[in-house]
This record gives C-alpha cells, sequence and structure tokens, in this order.
C-alpha cells in the first residue's frame, strides 16, 4: 500500500481527525514545494492560506460526517497559479468509523484554462475585440431579471458598405477595429 501511495503521480495526502497531515506523497510535495518537515504534523491553515484552509477543513469535515467522498474545487498552490480538484476520501476501520481522510490532488489548471480561453471567444468579437451580441443580449436579460439600472450605446455606421466596396474587405476591417478602439479608449476614459 505504501509503494502504491508514494508513487502516484497526483499530489495525495492522508491527514487525522484533527486535521494535522501524517502522509504526503512526492507528487504534494513538488506541487506546494514543500518538505515533509513542512507538512508532517501541521494542519491546513499552517500550509495555505485561510481562505483554502477553511475550504479544506470543510471538505473534511463533510468526508467525515458522510463517510463517503467528497469532490471539491479549490484554486491552490504555492505560487496561486494552479488549479486542483480535491478528492476527499474517509479512510475507514473495520468497524466502520473514520479513522483519517485521505486526499487525492487533480490539477485542472489546463482545463481550466481552455474553459477561460473559450469563454473568452464566445463573448468576445474576433475582428473588434467587443463583447460578442450573444454576450450583450445575455448581460441585458440579467440586468432586466435583477432589476438593474442600464443603458445601450448602439452605433450604426451607414453605409458602411461603401467603404469595403470601394477600398476592400481589409480597409474595412482595419476601419472597425479602429473604431473599436477608439470606443473602448473613450468609455474607459468616461467610466
Amino acid at each position: 500500500m505504501s509503494v502504491f501511495f508514494f508513487n502516484l503521480i497526483e499530489p495525495v495526502s492522508i491527514k487525522d481527525l484533527k486535521g494535522c497531515y501524517k502522509r504526503a506523497n512526492k507528487a504534494f510535495r513538488q506541487a506546494f514545494g514543500l518538505t515533509l518537515e513542512q507538512i508532517i504534523g501541521k494542519n491546513d491553515s499552517q500550509i495555505f492560506t485561510t481562505e483554502v484552509a477553511k475550504k479544506m477543513v470543510s471538505g473534511d469535515n463533510l468526508a467525515i460526517k458522510s463517510k463517503s467522498s467528497s469532490k471539491i474545487y479549490k484554486k491552490i498552490a504555492k505560487n496561486k497559479n494552479s488549479i486542483y480538484t480535491l478528492h476527499k476520501i474517509p479512510l475507514l476501520k473495520n468497524d466502520g468509523s473514520v479513522y483519517a481522510i485521505g486526499t487525492i490532488f487533480t490539477n485542472i489548471t489546463k482545463e481550466e484554462e481552455v474553459k477561460r480561453k473559450l469563454l473568452l471567444e464566445l463573448n468576445t468579437d474576433s475582428l473588434t475585440g467587443l463583447k460578442s451580441k450573444k454576450y450583450i443580449i445575455k448581460k441585458i436579460n440579467q440586468f432586466i431579471k435583477n432589476e438593474t439600472d442600464f443603458s445601450i450605446l448602439h452605433l450604426d455606421f451607414n453605409q458602411f458598405n461603401l467603404i469595403n466596396d470601394s477600398l476592400g474587405h481589409t480597409v474595412g476591417d482595419k476601419v472597425l477595429k479602429k473604431i473599436a478602439r477608439m470606443l473602448k479608449d473613450f468609455l474607459e476614459k468616461m467610466f
């Protein structure tokens, strides 16, 4: 069992019911830049930020109370750039009582970055960099639902097709980008 535990490629830890770390594999130590001496016998608040520690303890308590595994998402790492899914697993004695909590940390940073980029693409016009029509409609519906005051600025460039037809679409695209940049700059100064 120990060979299996220590050779897992995902960070894994085991804590006692007081919340003190009893074991942490090499992947855990590397992920958080810690030595065994900095981990063993310590609790979450001595290793992670207060916010993360509270959520970790909450996940532990849920697993202990339910005697079943729980899954929580946390942004934790020494460099604050990694996002992990935490699987909290109660370790049970033969009589069914919990004696420790195991945690498997699955790094989902790449998946979250892909998700962020997809959302950005979905919500942004690729030519101008302005918010997309779909995003604006979604926001308007949120404002209406929440009864939030808002205003809309709608610009219509009459006969813009004359630019495209006479100077070409490449020039037309450059004009649209320039207008979008000017609009962004203006709105940023105003608000």
